[in-house]
């Protein structure tokens, strides 16, 4: 069998939850976290990030998780260092994929 996935000083992946970073507050993120909340046990929002703070506090409110507490790209930023996050769901507009993929998995 394969072995866990593991990042430094975290438990194995099969034995908690998959903890999702959201990136972007539009209605293609909103559907994302809706769809996250619906998975049950295995999953769970840990960060939601836009460039208004407001409206990732409101995504937060309703999804689960904190939201990023920086405006602009600077809470992008935030979500891609932050350490109790495992995946990033890039929900920007399409031009900016690569940017936050690359940074993300820099991070």
């Amino acid at each position: 069998s394969r072995p866990p996935l593991l990042r430094p000083s975290m438990e194995p992946l099969d034995k908690r939850k998959l903890r999702w970073g959201i990136l972007g507050t539009g209605r293609i993120a909103k559907d994302f976290c809706a769809a996250i909340v619906a998975a049950g046990d295995t999953n769970e929002i840990a960060m939601v990030a836009g460039r208004r703070p407001s409206a990732a506090k409101e995504m937060a409110e309703t999804y689960g998780g904190r939201p990023s507490t920086v405006e602009g790209g600077g809470a992008y930023e935030q979500l891609e260092r932050a350490d109790d996050v495992d995946v990033v769901y890039v929900a920007v507009v399409h031009k900016f994929h690569k940017e936050h993929i690359l940074r993300s998995l820099v991070c």
